[in-house]
């Protein structure tokens, strides 16, 4: 049998294209194409939805088949593969997320411990509607950001800081501007 999954998901358009074309039976090379199969697949999946030979040629009934492709598409299994894709890309919608945490790592930013936002490192600085951070280097202002992102993934939802984001969060949705300073100012 095929591997369904291959092709499953693509009923809609595969039922489409098949009710475009105005020939009564389809080939096996039509199959091949509108399937996106291999010959050998193609001619497994025909034998499997009831193809005749017609001449030297084994066919499909083109409305026959067209009638079984809707009842596969509202079947379990279908449904099944459907929500299976479906929670697939939330994870990878996660993982984009987490993906430039990642990236760091690559640079050579590794984490030394768990930080939380209950104790900001030295030279990140964090009040209600301002978020500070001093650097010399751009590699400190690299590794400042870093563990400001992990220190946002691992607080808990409860913290002193978290909730002071929570609090100041409509008044910093419109920051006019981010201005980094390379050197803190002298006082």
């Amino acid at each position: 049998m095929p591997a369904r999954p291959d092709w499953l998901l693509r009923l809609p358009g595969i039922i489409d294209c098949l009710l475009s074309l105005s020939a009564p039976v389809v080939d096996r090379r039509t199959v091949e194409r509108v399937f996106q199969l291999k010959r050998r697949r193609a001619i497994e999946l025909m034998h499997e939805l009831g193809s005749y030979r017609r001449g030297r040629h084994f066919v499909l009934d083109r409305d026959v088949l067209i009638r079984d492709l809707k009842r596969m598409r509202t079947g379990a299994e279908f449904l099944w593969e459907q929500r299976r894709q479906q929670r697939l890309s939330e994870e990878f919608d996660i993982l984009r997320k987490h993906a430039s945490l990642d990236r760091l790592f690559f640079l050579g930013f590794q984490p030394r411990k768990t930080i939380r936002l209950t104790h900001a490192p030295n030279g990140i600085c964090v009040e209600p509607g301002r978020l500070t951070i001093t650097f010399r280097r751009p590699e400190d202002l690299m590794e400042h950001l870093f563990a400001l992102a992990q220190a946002l993934v691992n607080d808990s939802e409860d913290s002193p800081l978290s909730t002071c984001f929570r609090q100041c969060e409509e008044e910093c949705r419109a920051v006019p501007y981010l201005r980094l300073d390379p050197d803190p100012p002298t006082v």
